[in-house]
């Protein structure tokens, strides 16, 4: 049974990890407020429009692609430590691009990042919790996704409202007809938020003994069991990764087979 202590950490940690859920729908509905004034603004042909609409899904491709590997050499919260930071830069860089090209640069690099979050966060969280409550954590993660996507939405509701009603306003000043450009903006306070806060979150304890740290593993796993479930878990975890190593070799062995026959 979960102590309260426990609880907390686990609900902290999951929350955290889902933030890259987070702004992983806060961009891709962000777009649908910036389409036209970019379009506008940039005299964009139907091609660039749908180019830089797609665009993003080129960098989450490569960021899927690169991500698992990765995150299996170095561990998976340096990975999502990455994927924050690409939030970060693409937000900022794109809110500050001044042609079509840096454009199409920065959106890339924000899919890559939505790649590498949708790959890792919601691996991480099934790595973390504990198996009973596993299938609620993760969803907890789509959750995120739907949250970022309707907090993008309002995002550009409001800033549009704000700037239109109240041309002298704050905002309006700093952003003289290119609302657009904070809308995209305010994606980097959810992704500095989530930089900053993953350095509380424990590595994965299978990633750990995947890597034969097995003390560092029992520690992370302490922090969310009681010691005797702990310990359950870290014979668990040892018993899925010894199987799945012998599993590897002996496909390995019969393909050596087949190959000699």
């Amino acid at each position: 049974m979960l102590q309260s202590t426990q609880k907390r950490f686990l609900a902290l940690v999951t929350i955290i990890a889902a933030l890259g859920g987070f702004l992983f729908g806060f961009d891709m509905a962000v777009v649908s407020g910036i389409i036209e004034p970019v379009k506008n603004q940039f005299s964009l042909s139907a091609a660039s429009e749908g180019w830089f609409v797609s665009s993003a899904l080129l960098g989450c491709i490569a960021g899927v692609a690169f991500s698992g590997s990765l995150s299996d050499a170095i561990g998976r919260k340096k990975v999502l430590f990455l994927a924050a930071i690409l939030f970060l830069i693409s937000a900022i860089g794109f809110s500050f691009s001044e042609n079509y090209s840096i454009l199409i640069s920065f959106r890339v690099l924000a899919g890559m990042a939505v790649g590498v979050a949708s790959n890792i966060s919601p691996l991480y969280i099934s790595e973390i919790a504990p198996a009973r409550n596993r299938g609620a954590l993760v969803t907890f993660y789509q959750l995120a996704i739907t949250i970022g996507i309707l907090v993008a939405y309002l995002s550009n509701y409001f800033i549009q409202l704000s700037i239109s009603q109240n041309s002298s306003s704050l905002l309006a000043g700093y952003f003289p007809g290119e609302a657009w450009r904070l809308m995209f903006f305010v994606s980097a306070i959810p992704a500095t938020l989530f930089l900053f806060l993953l350095l509380v979150v424990p590595e994965s304890p299978r990633w750990l003994m995947k890597q034969g740290r097995e003390s560092a593993s029992l520690s992370v796993l302490s922090k969310i069991h009681d010691p005797e479930e702990a310990n359950k878990e870290l014979l668990s975890i040892k018993k899925k990764i010894t199987a799945s190593n012998n599993s590897g070799k002996i496909h390995l062995t019969k393909k050596n087979q087949w190959l000699r026959s």
